[in-house]
């Protein structure tokens, strides 16, 4: 039987491993620019971060505001209980 070993080198070569990495640094790129437009865009249309923590938290205690605005309101119109 004749030794083989030697034909079956499977290691990539210099050029394989270059063009590797390139196709690595344009996908993350790529991914980077993307990620970038995506924030760009949605700071773009909203500019008040609308779908922030704060921004819940600011409109919550609006609403409650409002409410218990409402139930004062709502209490001064009903008959005295005697």
């Amino acid at each position: 039987m004749s030794d083989y070993s030697g034909n079956l080198d499977f290691s990539p070569t210099r050029q394989a491993k270059i063009a590797s990495c390139e196709k690595l640094r344009d996908t993350v790129t790529g991914i980077s620019a993307l990620h970038k437009s995506l924030l760009d865009e949605s700071l773009a249309s909203s500019p008040t971060h609308r779908n922030s923590f704060s921004e819940i938290y600011r409109m919550s205690t609006q609403a409650m505001a409002m409410k218990k605005e409402e139930m004062v309101s709502e209490l001064k119109t009903l008959p005295p209980m005697h």
